[in-house]
């Protein structure tokens, strides 16, 4: 049996510059799109924020529709549908009913998530230091810690910039990231 070479072998998906070049009108008028949405986002946090928590509230009572009617149509797991379906149901109703008390303990959570994550993340530095561009882990380690920090002694008044803040500076991010792709595939097309 003949061996296969595998050197040239990726597991990142390969685009075209063709690809990027005939779809730029598009990425461009998505970018601004993005941007705009973005900056609107960075302007009432808040806002942002609750709204996202409410859409998880209807995303979960539509997941607890699903279930309850796999309850009776799948019924070798009629009890684990059920018990999933009154899960989903309180929880998507509690975080449409109130969002801002939705929004306080997520906020808190995600704080709390950085700050374990920086721990973590510090220990693989501590492993890792002596390896090339292991002040870069470092760098994060230090950042995700203030922010957890931040948000943790923050709390509850940083509930009213945390999510929306992020969500806002995630679609800058993409935005401005489409328009160089735009603009990338109008050279490449020249």
């Amino acid at each position: 049996m003949r061996a296969r070479s595998y050197r040239h072998m990726t597991t990142q998906p390969q685009v075209s510059s063709s690809a990027v070049s005939g779809n730029s009108w598009w990425m461009g008028i998505l970018g601004v799109i993005e941007l705009f949405l973005g900056f609107i986002a960075l302007a009432s946090p808040w806002i942002v924020g609750a709204s996202f928590i409410w859409v998880i509230g209807i995303m979960l009572m539509v997941l607890a529709v699903v279930r309850l009617i796999q309850v009776f149509t799948v019924p070798s797991s009629r009890g684990w549908n059920l018990v999933t379906a009154i899960l989903y149901g309180i929880a998507g109703w509690f975080l449409f009913r109130d969002p801002n008390i939705s929004l306080a303990i997520t906020t808190l959570i995600i704080g709390w998530g950085l700050v374990i994550a920086a721990v973590f993340q510090g220990a693989i530095w501590l492993q890792t230091r002596s390896l090339p561009a292991s002040g870069w882990r470092l760098f994060n380690v230090i950042i995700t810690l203030i922010l957890g920090l931040m948000v943790i002694f923050g709390w509850p008044e940083s509930t009213a910039w945390f999510v929306g803040t992020l969500i806002a500076v995630e679609l800058i991010f993409s935005g401005w990231t489409l328009l160089l792709y735009a603009f990338s595939g109008n050279s490449v097309r020249r």
